[in-house]
């Protein structure tokens, strides 16, 4: 079924035909160039060859902009005044809309008001919350409390990735997968309750871990979990083993450039996936 124009798209074709392009005008009513250039066809409405010359202008995109886009004077006043997602609101446009036409329109929101809006929204000591003491009914309408059911937790339910575990079972998790973190053993306790590996068995061996005290690797490979891998040290000790103030200075700068190596293919990896 071939797109229809609508009657007010119509009398906009008809009344601005020798100002704006056929395909400006099919790309903001959603439709094919076809469709606006077949109804200029069949109701006789030519468009001189030296005016649709001058159609690819900037100065007639801009008219356009103008025209199809009425939002854009309340959007250029107020911009600097109320946040995006509140101006959207007030004309009735999404938060993506208004975020397009702040850059068709060239205008930047600068960072101090970016980042004193970011404080504003932020919940502030002693802030009560808007349904404190209320009913669910006394907020929300009986349509919305009934789409809501269908997502709620069940009493007793667990989440997805707890499903099909049972006590002893061991895991391997990566505390910060996108920093090549290295990778440790966890052991389920009971439901909801899991221990790194290796510091259950130091525990079960030796008793709990001294405040303070932590327990790593002899030869650095979490996944030697052995007790005679184990050691227990100060967190003092930890900082001042891993610290780069150890290594001679051309050490150091070889290391501080690695990371800078690394962070960047991290990062170019995870913008192409």
């Amino acid at each position: 079924m071939r797109p229809s124009l609508t009657i007010a798209q119509k009398t906009f074709i008809e009344e601005n035909r020798l100002s704006i392009s056929a395909a400006d005008m099919a790309k903001t009513f959603g439709v094919g160039k076809g469709v606006v250039l077949r109804y200029l066809s069949r109701n006789g409405l030519s468009v001189p060859h030296e005016v649709a010359l001058t159609f690819r202008t900037k100065a007639n995109n801009k008219r356009l902009d103008s025209i199809i886009h009425p939002e854009d004077e309340i959007i250029k006043a107020e911009y600097l005044n109320i946040p995006v997602k509140a101006l959207a609101a007030k004309i009735g446009r999404s938060h993506t809309f208004v975020i397009t036409r702040l850059e068709k329109l060239g205008l930047e929101i600068p960072n101090e008001i970016i980042e004193q809006r970011k404080l504003d929204s932020y919940i502030k000591k002693g802030s009560v919350s808007f349904n404190k003491g209320l009913k669910q009914s006394d907020y929300m309408s009986t349509e919305m409390i009934e789409l809501t059911k269908a997502t709620r937790f069940k009493k007793g339910q667990l989440p997805h990735n707890a499903v099909g575990f049972k006590d002893g079972d061991i895991v391997i998790r990566h505390s910060h997968i996108n920093r090549n973190s290295p990778p440790y053993k966890w052991i389920r306790l009971s439901k909801r309750n899991w221990k790194m590996l290796h510091v259950y068995m130091w525990e079960q061996a030796y008793g709990p871990v001294p405040k303070g005290h932590i327990i790593v690797f002899k030869d650095k490979n979490t996944m030697n979990v052995v007790l005679e891998n184990f050691e227990c040290i100060t967190r003092e000790e930890n900082m001042r083993r891993n610290s780069l103030h150890r290594y001679p200075e051309e050490i150091k700068s070889s290391i501080r450039l690695i990371g800078v190596i690394t962070r960047k293919i991290n990062k170019d990896e995870k913008q192409n996936q």
